[in-house]
């Protein structure tokens, strides 16, 4: 009985490595220690028929065994290298053998493996050339089986000439391409693995010298050696096809995902010769011949090689799946350099990379997207960053649109300020360089402008005082083009439009930090349009009038005195008035520049409210810098509202009740054409009255009355010609005369007339059926007209009703600042009903919304420290009383929530600015107990139990 454990085969087949080596180690020792042959006969046998298992693990298990087990039973004399390998090939085949002439998949891979097992036992010395014969001539041998064998036998040689330091052996190198020669596959994939194993150095002198090369070197690689320039069409042909000869091709592996292994040594190659070897200068005619004889590089390969041949148009799939392998392949490699990149990226691979990246549907769509991450990852590395970006905004500026990724942004967010300066100098310079004969100028110009505008939001969260230069730059691009003539094209006219619009957005983005002179944007902007209109020579695009002209010079003579009262005050409160006055006349005078004639009405207010600030008429200014500040929120434009906003947030110290009131009144105006009258007719009405005398005022009343009257005609003139269209329609189709069309127009009602002239027009039946059809259609284009002017009706109905919620919603940004600056002030008291009426009133979900964020985030949660007096006291009951009395009638869940918490509010504002909160409690008692009683007796009552359960929480907590 055997003394070695059965249980050691098992662990061999293990998945886990650790188990793996413990039963070889385990199951060797027990070997040395029985000392049994039938033993040492079992275990070789069992452990090369473990080689034919279909268990990936069990191969690597057993042929880590069967190594050590060689080396002991060569070592004992049991047996040599040839009889190892007769016996692996008899005890493979008996286990399995032939079926209907064909050799079992399993049994190549057991011998493949067992030679391997020999191979890496190590026990075949050096110089033993017939042994060393024998393993390749059996490897050569089986690589001729399978198509999807040969691959993976000649990787097997090339480690074998590797391991045994073969590399440079004339003898073996002889007989391995004289046999490579005489199989013909020495101008195929394996043939170049064999070539490229060879150190290049040597290679050439030692290939050169062989037999094959001897006898047949003008049919082979030139020098020896494939990645030469001269055998670029024939590597182009191998690397496409897989092999030259006719017969080889068909015996090449089927398409896998995996890219076969002589890429490895090709890129790795091509890579350090382009490292090695600096490119060299261009030589004269006669010496381009010796080009041929140079080795190539990865620039010189890549172009012929990959992108018109891998990602020709006519290539599958598979092609570029290949493709794709090897730019991730050289992506990933540990030598690979920034001046590498600009090849890479070339035309048909790009052009393939975005259009399978766009959609998920496509069959390379991740492939595609694991180079574009590969793309990232390497930039992360700051020497990539530019090079890269320069050639794939050079491919397609639009590049992130296009391939519906955010490679651009996400490398942009990689990068640092200095990067950032070369890139928009780089793409700012594109721009300049382009002409307007050129096809694509005007696409390729407007997503430049694109581009520039991704830059900064990509960028903004961290732009500082150290890398904001970039953003200077094209700022000062943007506005040459945005307001100058270069040239006055017609293409330049729809860029200078974009231009400015991108300026704009590029303002309201960066708004928040300044440039670095330290003054505001919209300041540092006219200052640069100044210096521009004045030494540039260039001529503005809107050429201003005399009144224009005039404002832009007033405007800039108090821009300038602002700077100088700047410098020398140090009153912290002037200070932010100056700043904000800046910042308002600068925005004025840039769209004076702009050729927006409503500037002058700016101006005036904003000089209006100058005024009375330098006049010490504070709150009056304040008052008319509300309405400016309201006007510009306004407006559908970012940069309005931000502007507005830093305003807003310098004058708010200064606000009062009555200017809040102002806001509150455009909250309670409906949503709809009344309230948007209400909103921006009035201010047009008062400035017409302003110019009439009081006795005017019936005529203008007339006035009104009769541009309503004409308002209403206009809308029934629209349906009378609907009428007139059909009616004559039908007079032609009947053969009525025009005069009694217009007759049955304008006496509808007349029936009598029309029937007298229509008697000699009378039709049978079969005339009447003969236009049939045409009626028909008569009568439904004029019900598709009726239609068409009810949905324009409809569609002016929503526009209304959106222009009053937008700027609803900027009133309650501006309540929002408010109540953050000033979250200890008793005014926020004041901002509750509003609040409260505007979630009750609007039918808009998403203002409502925001209105009971705004309240619950904010209002509420202020903390007021202000000592209440008798009267404060007196108007905070009489607030509470009217927030439960509200409640009481609220129908919608989240206004009774916001009364709830309103509540709770003021009574927290009650009792910690009261002097006697003990007593004060009291009343509020009597406030919540009215309320409840109120809730019992009334059936209609809409109070939610949570009013009195939050009161007594919130006194509970107060009392612990």
């Amino acid at each position: 009985m055997s003394s070695v454990s059965l249980d050691h085969y098992y662990y061999l087949a293990s998945d886990l490595e650790e188990e793996r080596i413990k039963g070889a180690s385990s199951l060797l020792k027990e070997l040395v220690e029985a000392d049994n042959q039938k033993d040492y006969d079992y275990a070789l046998n069992r452990l090369i028929k473990g080689l034919s298992s279909e268990r990936a693990s069990s191969r690597v298990g057993f042929s880590l065994a069967l190594s050590e087990l060689i080396v002991l039973l060569i070592g004992r004399g049991d047996i040599t290298v040839e009889s190892y390998l007769n016996e692996l090939y008899k005890v493979l085949e008996k286990v399995a053998p032939n079926k209907h002439g064909k050799i079992d998949k399993q049994t190549l891979f057991g011998k493949l493996f067992g030679i391997q097992a020999l191979l890496n036992s190590k026990i075949v010395k050096n110089d033993d050339y017939s042994t060393l014969k024998m393993i390749l001539r059996r490897l050569l041998k089986l690589s001729s089986t399978k198509p999807w064998l040969r691959e993976t036998c000649f990787s097997t040689i090339c480690s074998l000439l590797v391991q045994y330091d073969l590399v440079k052996d004339f003898e073996i190198i002889n007989y391995l391409l004289s046999t490579l020669l005489e199989n013909k596959v020495i101008l195929s994939l394996e043939g170049i693995l064999v070539h490229l194993t060879i150190p290049w150095k040597a290679r050439s002198k030692l290939v050169l010298s062989t037999d094959a090369y001897k006898q047949n070197g003008d049919q082979l690689w030139s020098q020896g050696n494939p990645l030469m320039v001269k055998n670029l069409p024939q590597l182009s042909l191998v690397l496409r096809q897989g092999a030259v000869d006719e017969d080889q091709k068909g015996k090449q592996r089927g398409w896998t995902p995996n890219l076969h292994t002589v890429w490895t040594l090709i890129i790795d190659e091509l890579i350090n010769t382009s490292i090695d070897e600096p490119p060299k200068k261009k030589k004269k005619s006669k010496e381009r011949a010796a080009d041929k004889e140079e080795r190539l590089t990865l620039e010189r390969f890549w172009a012929p090689i990959i992108d018109e041949n891998f990602f020709s148009s006519d290539s599958s799939s598979q092609k570029k799946y290949w493709g794709f392998s090897v730019l991730l392949a050289v992506l990933e490699h540990k030598d690979l350099k920034p001046s590498h990149v600009k090849f890479l990226f070339s035309p048909n691979l790009m052009a393939n990379l975005i259009h399978q990246s766009a959609n998920n549907d496509r069959q390379l769509n991740k492939m595609a997207r694991k180079v574009l991450a590969r793309i990232c990852e390497i930039c992360k590395e700051a020497e990539f960053v530019v090079p890269t970006l320069k050639t794939l905004l050079r491919h397609n500026v639009k590049f992130d649109r296009m391939s519906k990724t955010k490679t651009i942004s996400t490398i942009i967010d990689n990068s640092d300020g200095f990067v950032m300066d070369e890139v928009t100098d780089f793409i700012i310079n594109w721009a300049n360089t382009l002409q307007p004969d050129y096809a694509n100028f005007l696409q390729d110009y407007l997503s430049i402008l694109d581009q520039l505008l991704h830059f900064v939001r990509d960028k903004k969260g961290s732009l500082s005082t150290t890398n904001i230069t970039w953003v200077q730059n094209i700022v000062d691009h943007l506005i040459k083009v945005s307001f100058f003539k270069v040239p006055n094209t017609q293409e330049f006219e729809a860029i200078s439009n974009t231009a400015y619009e991108r300026l704009i957005s590029i303002l309201s983005e960066v708004l928040s930090q300044p440039p670095t002179d330290g003054s505001s944007w919209p300041t540092y902007i006219v200052n640069k349009l100044v210096d521009l209109e004045k030494n540039s020579g260039l001529q503005l695009r809107h050429s201003l009038d005399d009144e224009l002209e005039q404002f832009k010079t007033e405007g800039l003579e108090i821009l300038s005195t602002l700077e100088e009262q700047l410098k020398d005050i140090s009153d912290e409160k002037k200070a932010m008035h100056i700043v904000c006055f800046q910042i308002l006349y600068s925005l004025a005078i840039l769209n004076v520049f702009a050729g927006d004639a409503d500037s002058i009405n700016m101006i005036q207010d904003i000089s209006t409210a100058y005024d009375k600030m330098v006049s010490n008429e504070e709150r009056v200014g304040v008052e008319i810098l509300v309405e400016i500040i309201v006007s510009f929120v306004s407006q559908d434009s970012s940069l309005m509202k931000k502007l507005a906003l830093v305003v807003w947030e310098h004058i708010v110290n200064e606000v009062e009740l009555s200017h809040l009131q102002s806001l509150f009144d455009i909250l309670k105006v409906q949503e709809n054409q009344e309230g948007k009258e209400k909103l921006f007719d009035n201010k047009n009405e008062e400035v017409e009255d302003e110019d009439e005398d009081e006795g005017e005022g019936e005529d203008g009343d007339d006035n009104e009355n009769g541009e309503e009257d004409r308002e209403s005609v206009k809308g029934e003139v629209s349906i009378d010609e609907i009428d007139k269209k059909t009616n004559e329609a039908l007079a032609k189709v009947l053969g009525l005369s025009s005069k009694v069309a217009e007759q049955h127009e304008t006496n509808s009602g007349q029936n009598s007339s029309y029937e007298e002239d229509s008697e000699d027009v009378s039709m049978d039946d079969e005339q009447m059926m003969a236009i049939d059809a045409t009626l028909a259609n008569i009568f439904k284009e004029r019900q598709h007209a009726l239609i068409s002017q009810g949905n324009g009706k409809k569609k002016q109905q929503k526009q209304d009703k959106d222009t009053v919620v937008f700027l609803k919603g900027r009133i309650l940004d501006m309540l929002d600042t408010f109540v953050s600056k000033r979250s200890t002030d008793l005014l926020n008291v004041e901002i509750v009903m509003p609040l409260l009426n505007l979630m009750a009133r609007t039918n808009t979900l998403q203002l409502g919304e925001k209105a009971h964020k705004l309240l619950k985030t904010k209002v509420c949660r202020a903390r007021i420290e202000v000592k209440l007096s008798d009267e404060q006291i007196f108007d905070l009951k009489r607030t509470l009383d009217q927030i439960q009395r509200f409640a009481s009638k609220s129908t919608i869940k989240a206004v009774s929530n916001g009364c709830n918490q309103s509540s709770i509010f003021i009574v927290k504002t009650l009792l910690s600015g009261s002097p006697d909160p003990d007593a004060l409690i009291e009343d509020i008692l009597k406030i919540y107990t009215m309320s409840l009683l109120n809730w019992y007796r009334t059936p209609g009552n809409k109070t939610q139990p949570g009013m009195f359960f939050d009161l007594i929480n919130w006194l509970y907590s107060k009392k612990r």
